[in-house]
């Protein structure tokens, strides 16, 4: 069986020495769930690695 794969971006936001992260805790069936991430998300169809980040 093959396998979908999807584009997605991550960053780490930095200011004084703290981090921005999410903490994963409210869908059900998550392989994320309960941990701490960094801000991301998925590209769009026909988004660019640099569009996708910039929002542009």
């Amino acid at each position: 069986m093959g396998r979908k794969y999807c584009m997605t971006t991550l960053c780490y936001i930095e200011k004084d020495g703290a981090y921005l992260m999410l903490h994963r805790v409210s869908k059900k069936i998550d392989v994320n769930k309960d941990k701490w991430i960094g801000v991301g998300g998925h590209f769009e169809a026909d988004e660019s690695p640099r569009s996708a980040f910039s929002g542009r």
